[in-house]
């Protein structure tokens, strides 16, 4: 499992913020967070030395003793004394830095934590399984192993690690698209841990849905991080507020100034949605999950929704990218990594390319440029529309990819996207039903737009 991929320098460094200064932090993660994890030399050589300073006297060094901690650290081997000015230099600078919030860090710890115990299990059934002879005694000794694991990295008796897994946990949501027939079929909604790109031609509404999400997602209590490539900030805004409202462009632009922007700020803060401003953002995908971090700290509560609008206009994690097509790939691997370590959903929105937006239903293989992409998602959601069907508020949704759930779900939704009105109306799509559906549209409205 690559860590090193969902956890960015900026989240390194508060770690290692808290680690030197809240002994209880330290002891929350000691022997749960692996030195790994961390990327640099430096980082590396820290934590390792303060799991050992901890080890040994059971706090963390703080700002008062530094220099003992450091002299310790030499002389045990974590450090290298003529390293010593780069590691004071790094430490000074994360006590410049505003502290961080405990709580968010500690939550993403456990999910680290129970990530390795999962994967290393399912390693160690796939090898019992891939023998010839399986010993049903060998599979529930690993599974066993395995709670006590968890309970060991929870802090926990194992009834309760158990019980904690129960029925209704696993089926909850994060968002849904409020179209009963989609929503069933994706086990009640967009869950933790999902990764949904929304594939459309321009115009089909990409965006909008994104938006219609969002808003579900704050309806439901959820924290939601929005960041756009295509929008300024406060196009975004008032595209939530012609949601919520369901006010046209032109009813909104009629609002006094004032009034206009009372309504953004409080829609968006009681909403509980952040929207990613330019300064916030550079085109690196790394700096919109730096941006989720802040809001964390700044508002103390986790963040369970972020939609990128559209990750193809980011640039990738730190690494080695050969070629644009790989460098396209690694930005959707991060996401999809972000959203299975931190336990949240993340949605993106891309493109098709030209023969999609001529076909009735746009798949996979119609992605524009990097079809290696959609692999890393863990769904895929098609927007079909013709312009027969935009003229009516009509189109058509396609779950062509699911991991976790039944793909291949087919639905017609009512939309009005002047008021950005996303799933008026929905229901299954059944080709003679759907086609009087628009006959009868086209007898009592003609040509109108409706």
């Amino acid at each position: 499992m690559e860590l090193q991929q969902d956890l960015s320098s900026n989240d390194q460094d508060r770690f290692i913020h808290l680690m030197l200064i809240d002994s209880d932090f330290l002891s929350a993660i000691y022997r749960r967070l692996p030195v790994d994890v961390f990327i640099s030399r430096v980082r590396k050589d820290l934590v390792a030395a303060l799991f050992s300073y901890f080890e040994k006297t059971g706090i963390s060094p703080g700002k008062e003793y530094l220099q003992d901690f450091f002299e310790y650290a030499v002389t045990e081997g974590h450090l290298l004394e003529k390293n010593l000015e780069m590691y004071t230099t790094y430490c000074q600078k994360a006590f410049k830095k505003k502290t961080p919030k405990s709580q968010v860090l500690l939550l993403r710890v456990s999910n680290f934590a129970k990530l390795m115990v999962a994967e290393q299990t399912v390693r160690e059934l796939s090898t019992i399984l891939a023998r010839d002879k399986i010993n049903p005694d060998d599979l529930m000794i690993v599974l066993r192993d395995a709670v006590v694991r968890g309970a060991e990295l929870s802090d926990a008796p194992l009834t309760n690690i158990l019980d904690s897994y129960s029925y209704e946990e696993r089926k909850s949501f994060i968002t849904k698209m409020n179209a009963p027939h989609l929503d069933y079929n994706m086990n009640g909604g967009i869950r933790p841990g999902n990764f949904l790109v929304i594939v459309g031609w321009t115009g089909s509404g990409k965006s909008m849905m994104a938006v219609h999400l969002g808003k579900m997602a704050a309806r439901f209590g959820s924290s939601v991080v929005h960041a756009s490539s295509e929008m300024a900030e406060e196009q975004v805004r008032d595209r939530y507020l012609q949601s919520f409202g369901g006010v046209t462009v032109e009813q909104l632009s009629r609002l006094p100034v004032k009034i206009q922007e009372k309504a953004r700020s409080a829609i968006i803060k009681n909403a509980d949605i952040h929207i990613i401003n330019d300064e916030e953002q550079t085109r690196s995908i790394v700096t919109i999950i730096d941006a989720a971090d802040r809001q964390e700290d700044r508002s103390g509560k986790k963040v369970d929704l972020i939609i990128v609008d559209s990750p193809d206009d980011y640039g990738p994690p730190p690494g080695r990218h050969d070629g644009e097509q790989e460098k396209n790939t690694a930005v959707y691997q991060y996401l999809a990594n972000i959203a299975k370590s931190r336990d949240l959903a993340i949605i993106g929105t891309t493109q098709s390319n030209r023969l999609g937006g001529e076909k009735y239903w746009i798949d996979k293989q119609h992605v524009a440029w990097n079809i290696g992409k959609l692999q890393k998602a863990t769904h895929g959601l098609s927007i079909n529309v013709t312009p027969e069907e935009s003229k009516k508020g009509y189109a058509r949704i396609w779950l062509f990819k699911s991991r976790d759930s039944r793909e291949g779900m087919r639905l017609w939704i009512k939309r009005d996207l002047s008021r950005a009105q996303t799933c008026l109306q929905s229901g299954r799509y059944i080709l003679d039903i759907y086609d009087e559906m628009i006959d009868k549209a086209n007898e009592i409205f003609g040509d109108k737009d409706v």
